[in-house]
């Protein structure tokens, strides 16, 4: 089964000049956990999920509409094309950790999002992709890394 077949097309993005409230309500508009970053041309920049807005609004001695995307995103995103093969992005979810992949065009123009939840759904004895491994995904992805922690990068934001 290709990755076309379950991913999710015309999801809400953002920018790095949204701010944060903005993402929140995409977030809760359109029932979903993480927002694709896209630059003015449409490639994907990155992807900002629940935890990184948490995280953010903690960390920052702001409010939600006075931080931007640019200010919380890594920059970094994994990607998967609509031809690759489901049990090849749930590889790569794995070798990443994450729970979605940016679902590009070879230009890097984003197309949807891949979530672990399309692979659960689409899962069966027939599709390509088990829920044996659906399972184990969720398994490594849910593993604490192994690299080493970054020291919480916002501490004293407001003396910055």
């Amino acid at each position: 089964m290709k990755v076309k077949d379950v991913f999710r097309s015309g999801v809400k993005t953002c920018t790095a000049v949204t701010c944060l409230d903005a993402v929140g309500r995409i977030m809760w508009e359109s029932d979903c956990g993480a927002v694709p970053v896209v630059n003015a041309e449409g490639k994907a920049v990155g992807m900002l999920t629940d935890r990184d807005l948490a995280m953010a609004l903690a960390a920052k001695d702001r409010g939600a509409s006075q931080i931007f995307v640019r200010e919380i995103s890594s920059g970094v995103i994994f990607t998967c094309g609509p031809e690759d093969e489901v049990t090849d992005a749930a590889l790569k979810m794995r070798t990443h950790q994450v729970r979605r992949l940016a679902v590009t065009d070879p230009q890097g123009i984003l197309l949807g999002v891949l979530s672990l939840k399309d692979l659960a759904l689409a899962a069966n004895g027939t599709s390509g992709i088990s829920y044996e491994e659906v399972a184990k995904t969720l398994q490594t992805v849910s593993k604490p890394r192994t690299e080493e922690r970054p020291k919480w990068p916002w501490v004293n934001a407001r003396d910055r």
